[in-house]
């Protein structure tokens, strides 16, 4: 019995230790768009270089990505465009 509730207490520990570096994570949350016209920008690539992590923007141009570490290095690129 002593067995099983060393086992629960070490599952318990490791799902907190998940939760804590899941839930750390922080979203940002933004908009790309035309500088000089000010349409959104569809299908940018948005990219996390230190998390490898990418996403592209949506028929609005607005894009979530989450960050776990700070300071972050974003960059955006889409065809035509300046990175």
């Amino acid at each position: 019995m002593k067995s099983f509730q060393k086992n629960r207490v070490i599952i318990l520990f490791a799902l907190a230790f998940v939760y804590y570096h899941v839930a750390s994570a922080t979203p940002i949350i933004g908009k790309v768009t035309d500088a000089g016209t000010g349409e959104a920008i569809i299908g940018a690539t948005i990219y996390d270089s230190r998390t490898h992590q990418g996403v592209i923007t949506d028929a609005e141009g607005i894009f979530r990505i989450d960050v776990a570490m700070f300071p972050s290095e974003l960059s955006i690129s889409y065809v035509g465009y300046e990175q």
